[in-house]
């Protein structure tokens, strides 16, 4: 007797044991679940919050490719002035040409979601291998577009800037392409722009045609990164519909 009830009570522990284990499983299972479904939630979220984010970068991207191109045509029409006879009818069209090559390059990139996502690891749980490719990045790109168009705007500041201080009326340059400038701080009363004499500098020309060069380059450049974006908005669309 004293064997049979010992032989049922093992055989009731052993249940009560696989219960407990079975019931611990569940609710392992069911926790990781829930942490699952909360990471995806958190990790669709990332992946809106990037494509509206790459999406105003792309608008900022050809914005600029729009600017530098025109730009670009400003300074071909004032290269194609030089060392042929300047009327002064055509002073005004000039000083807004020779104001136009002053233009600084700069594109700004709104990274702040990738960074923060890169910062707390949500990058690390989007699948698609190709997607975080492209997003690791993206962040090296824009610090290499930062750094050319430093170098050329450091370019500009340190020649052609000079020489414009040196050779031209900035005031009448500035007045006669903004008539609300002119009204407040008025024509200047001292030298005039010679353009006749300006557009057979040599110097000058080649300050000119360096601008020109960079635009060129600056345009490639945009344009490569709006490749970029557009691709990166395309795998996040995609990574998106798999959800």
């Amino acid at each position: 007797m004293e064997k049979n009830k010992t032989g049922k009570y093992f055989k009731y522990a052993i249940g009560e044991i696989v219960l407990v284990v079975i019931g611990i499983l569940i609710a392992l299972s069911i926790n990781n679940w829930n942490e699952e479904r909360q990471q995806n939630s958190k990790t669709e979220s990332l992946i809106a919050g990037l494509k509206k984010q790459t999406e105003e970068n792309l608008v900022t991207t050809n914005w600029n490719i729009e600017q530098t191109k025109q730009v670009n045509k400003n300074i071909a029409s004032l290269l194609l002035m030089f060392g042929k006879p300047i009327e002064k009818s055509q002073y005004n069209n000039i000083d807004s040409l020779v104001n136009r090559i002053s233009f600084d390059f700069y594109i700004y990139l709104n990274l702040n979601t990738l960074q923060e996502a890169q910062d707390n690891g949500e990058i690390s749980f989007i699948k698609n291998d190709s997607l975080k490719s492209l997003l690791y990045n993206i962040s090296s790109i824009s610090r290499l577009i930062k750094e050319r168009e430093k170098v050329i705007n450091n370019d500009k500041n340190t020649y052609l800037v000079p020489f414009l201080y040196q050779n031209i009326n900035r005031k009448n340059v500035q007045t006669n392409t903004n008539e609300k400038l002119k009204n407040k701080i008025g024509e200047s009363l001292l030298n005039k722009n010679d353009y006749s004499i300006l557009l057979t500098n040599t110097k000058f020309e080649n300050l000119v045609l360096s601008r020109y060069n960079y635009s060129d380059d600056m345009i490639g450049i945009y344009e490569s990164l709006k490749r970029f974006l557009n691709s990166l908005i395309e795998l996040l669309e995609q990574e998106s519909l798999s959800k």
